[in-house]
C-alpha cells in the first residue's frame, strides 16, 4: 500500500452517517490522556479544555459534525444525571459539575456512556 493509499483511506475522510457518535469519540479522544483536560473553566490559557470545551474544539474545527453538537451536549448531560446524580442547575450544565468535581475518570466515564447512547440512536 502506498502513502497515498494510505492517506485515502484515513478515518478523517470518510463521510459520518452518526455525526453525533463521532463527535463524542473525537472529544473523548482528545482529552482522553489528561494532557488536554483541564477543570473550573471551559479553556486554560495552555490550551486545556474540560469535557464541554472538548466537544466544542472538535465540532468547531470539524465540518462534518453538522448538526451535532447540540445533541453531543444533551447526551453527556444525561450520562452525568444518570451515573452521577448530579444537581441540575440554571447555571451550570451538569457535565461541568462532573468535569470540576469528579475528576477525569468520572468524565472518561460518561463520554462512554454518551458514546454508547449515541450508537443506539442511529
Amino acid at each position: 500500500m502506498t502513502t497515498e493509499t494510505r492517506k485515502e483511506l484515513r478515518l478523517e475522510d470518510w463521510p459520518v452517517s452518526n455525526p453525533v457518535h463521532a463527535l463524542l469519540v473525537e472529544a473523548r479522544a482528545y482529552i482522553a490522556d489528561g494532557s488536554r483536560w483541564c477543570q473550573d473553566r471551559l479553556a486554560d490559557e495552555e490550551g486545556r479544555v474540560c469535557a464541554l470545551g472538548a466537544v466544542q474544539v472538535c465540532f468547531s474545527t470539524e465540518g462534518r459534525f453538522h448538526g451535532a453538537h447540540d445533541m453531543a451536549l444533551s447526551l453527556l448531560q444525561r450520562a452525568s444525571l444518570v451515573l452521577y446524580r448530579v444537581n441540575v442547575t440554571a447555571r451550570t450544565h451538569p457535565m461541568a459539575q462532573v468535569n470540576d468535581d469528579l475528576g477525569h475518570a468520572a468524565v472518561l466515564r460518561c463520554y462512554d456512556w454518551a458514546i454508547a447512547e449515541a450508537l443506539k440512536e442511529t
